[in-house]
């Protein structure tokens, strides 16, 4: 067992309870320090053990509870460190790949808002005759979107980011890697081992927003033959998504599929839509990678960033919100008191507000708020629900230390030309 150091806001703790920490960082004394809820501690970890990334998970198993409480790691470590990173050699083929692909997916992307219409209006009537795997597809896309009520909870607005498809491959590696070490380490008797490694198996990942869109256009091609084009686009109306641009939130769209289109002409059109959705995925998967050394928009040891997009239902519509998430001050981890800065970012644009940003600066026990409004009336709503705002902090054990709102949108900085070149020609 591991002994519980400097912990803060942990509560008594029950012999046998299990609990899944997040990685802090790493601190001068050697030890690890995690988070679990709005307690911090630390763990040292045996040498023979790489140490987990910063912002990797590791489940846990309380030994013994009291004054001095004892936890076991409850699967592996090394399992754990080998589910949530990509081998470096990886990484690095990866971001390869992308500065190959990045300008073909830039010109066939598009907002997820013009698919989503159309599928949503298809389902409203009856499949407009498609076969039943498209009607398949179709529902379960639909699937993917997000309530207003379950994004203000944060198990399903968990899940929604773990489903939003920038992390399909990571999953594919998460479950190869853990399957074939439990295969291949398990030993006789270590019975939570197996538990904890099918438990991570079952994570989201075998279901993602990517897999669906993937699924959907294999269902359209199928039905189309193997040739079939997709319908002609309009220009994109939503730029593409790349490294260190903010968040644009996207208003719902409205069909394009008109009532008297045969399902063939539907189905054109919708394998369009989907190559465009696809594409997009894909791009944001390209932002949330590290640049190649050799780039000159990013250095090696450039802080994680993530880039990502959630539809959100809105009645019988679809707006889209788009997230980035970065560790602040770069990619040393903690500080001498163990906390990580994150800043979060994330945009929406709704019929009701119109555009609305925000900026999170989010330590272990506090944060920093930043908020623009493009409505007048919808900032003045903001500033006078600031205490309501500052209470629904407090609830959930985060001082809220600067709360500042502004009229418009953010200013990006400027972006160096050449992302979307391909250099080669």
């Amino acid at each position: 067992p591991l002994p519980v150091l400097n912990a803060r806001n942990l509560p008594a703790l029950q012999p046998g309870a299990e609990l899944v920490a997040r990685v802090v960082g790493q601190m001068p004394s050697g030890t690890t320090r995690m988070q679990a809820g709005t307690a911090t501690f630390e763990l040292r970890l045996p040498s023979s053990i790489a140490a987990p990334q910063p912002g990797s998970t590791v489940p846990l198993k309380v030994a013994t509870g009291g004054a001095a409480p004892q936890v076991t790691l409850a699967i592996p470590p090394e399992a754990a460190q080998g589910a949530r990173t990509l081998p470096p050699d990886m990484r690095a083929m990866l971001t390869q790949v992308a500065e190959l692909a990045r300008p073909l997916a830039a010109t066939k992307q598009d907002s997820m808002t013009p698919l989503f219409a159309n599928v949503a209006g298809l389902v409203r009537a009856g499949g407009g005759g498609m076969p039943d795997t498209v009607q398949k597809a179709l529902q379960d896309l639909l699937g993917f979107r997000l309530s207003a009520s379950d994004a203000a909870q944060p198990a399903p607005l968990k899940q929604a980011v773990q489903r939003s498809g920038i992390f399909q491959e990571a999953n594919l590696v998460n479950r190869t890697t853990i399957q074939s070490q439990t295969q291949t380490g398990a030993k006789p008797g270590v019975s939570q081992t197996a538990g904890q490694a099918t438990a991570l198996l079952a994570l989201p990942g075998s279901a993602d927003l990517k897999t669906a869109l993937l699924q959907l256009r294999g269902a359209l091609m199928s039905y189309l033959g193997e040739h079939a084009t997709p319908a002609t686009r309009r220009t994109a109306a939503e730029p593409p998504p790349r490294t260190g641009s903010l968040p644009r939130g996207q208003m719902p769209s409205q069909p394009t599929i008109s009532e008297s289109a045969t399902p063939r002409e539907a189905a054109r059109i919708l394998l369009s839509d989907t190559e465009a959705a696809l594409s997009r995925v894909r791009l944001s998967q390209m932002a949330s990678l590290p640049e190649h050394a050799g780039a000159a928009h990013r250095v090696a040891a450039q802080p994680q960033e993530w880039t990502f997009e959630l539809p959100l239902a809105l009645g019988d519509q679809t707006a889209v919100a788009q997230f980035q998430i970065a560790r602040d001050g770069g990619s040393g981890g903690a500080d001498a008191n163990g906390d990580t800065g994150w800043n979060i970012r994330f945009s929406v644009d709704l019929p009701q507000t119109g555009a609305v940003d925000t900026l999170l600066r989010l330590r272990s026990d506090s944060v920093a708020v930043t908020l623009w409004a493009e409505n007048g009336e919808t900032a003045a709503r903001f500033r006078a629900d600031l205490d309501a705002l500052r209470a629904a902090f407090d609830e959930i054990g985060l001082e809220a230390t600067r709360i500042d709102i502004h009229r418009g949108r953010p200013t990006a900085e400027p972006q160096k030309p050449g992302y979307f070149v391909d250099w080669r020609t």
